[in-house]
């Protein structure tokens, strides 16, 4: 389990770190991504982005801090499976082909391959969570 745990980990921080360095770097281009969507109110954009980012470094802090890394994993599983659900409901709903906003690892991925690099990765967190002992101490059992 905890080599499961390192890969996705390691996985999470790489995809975390990449779309956040790249809505950093060209972050007019990230906010005209959030403007082409039907869902987001122009009004809303500006704070859409800038709370993404930001939710963004903190899932990242999270990761590399190993005593936080619980904290990640939830909020990671959390980010991931709420943004897989906006783009399946856009693309159902709406037929939506736009390009993803996301940045570098995204952008080479259709919307399918998308929803389900992000639902797979929130499966996996949401697991880890689950059955790794390390991070909830108290169920563990002892023996008599």
């Amino acid at each position: 389990m905890e080599k499961f745990t390192s890969i996705i980990r390691y996985t999470l921080i790489f995809i975390f770190l990449t779309t956040f360095l790249d809505k950093i770097l060209d972050y007019s281009s990230f906010k005209h991504q959030l403007f082409l969507s039907p869902l987001i109110p122009y009004s809303y954009i500006e704070v859409i982005g800038v709370s993404t980012i930001v939710f963004e470094a903190m899932i990242l802090f999270c990761l590399i801090i190993n005593k936080l890394t619980v904290y990640g994993l939830f909020l990671s599983s959390f980010l991931l499976s709420t943004f897989g659900f906006y783009l399946l409901f856009l693309v159902i709903s709406f037929k939506f082909n736009k390009p993803c906003g996301c940045g570098f690892i995204f952008s080479f991925l259709s919307y399918n391959q998308h929803i389900t690099l992000n639902f797979l990765l929130s499966i996996a967190s949401a697991l880890i969570l689950i059955f790794n002992e390390n991070f909830h101490p108290r169920l563990k059992y002892t023996s008599l």
